[in-house]
């Protein structure tokens, strides 16, 4: 029978996939798109909201979506209900030109909060030195 402690198993499972190299945006890596976006609005932080979706820039809604697949997903494959999961946001903060902190929290419905977090050591994208992936 499942059980709300396994979203903390979740959590850190998402943010797992979420910083690796194979988190696609637009045929690049994910993280130096997201390292760009908060270098040209000199915000220090992008927060998506898993749940219901939240306010993100237009050009990062369709990750946005993504991990909220991604979320369902996994608590589906595990026999986990959705709505024991009240809240579920995933922050990317710039903690230096060379580094984000990705943090993934979950809260359940009975008030039950699971974080899971990790930096990474993240250039900004440049098209020029990288190579689009395929879809």
């Amino acid at each position: 029978m499942a059980r709300r402690l396994e979203l903390k198993s979740v959590g850190y499972d998402l943010l797992g996939s979420f910083v690796s190299r194979n988190n696609n945006l637009d045929g690049y890596w994910a993280l130096g798109k997201l390292q760009s976006e908060l270098e040209a609005t000199a915000e220090d932080r992008l927060l998506f909201d898993l749940k219901t979706g939240g306010r993100v820039p237009i050009s990062l809604r369709q990750l946005t979506v993504d991990w909220q697949i991604n979320l369902s997903a996994q608590c589906q494959r595990r026999g986990l209900s959705l709505g024991w999961v009240a809240r579920a946001e995933l922050a990317v903060r710039r903690v230096s030109s060379m580094q984000l902190e990705c943090k993934l929290t979950i809260v359940t419905d009975l008030d039950r909060v699971f974080v899971a977090q990790q930096s990474v050591f993240v250039r900004p994208h440049d098209p020029e030195r990288e190579y689009r992936r395929a879809h």
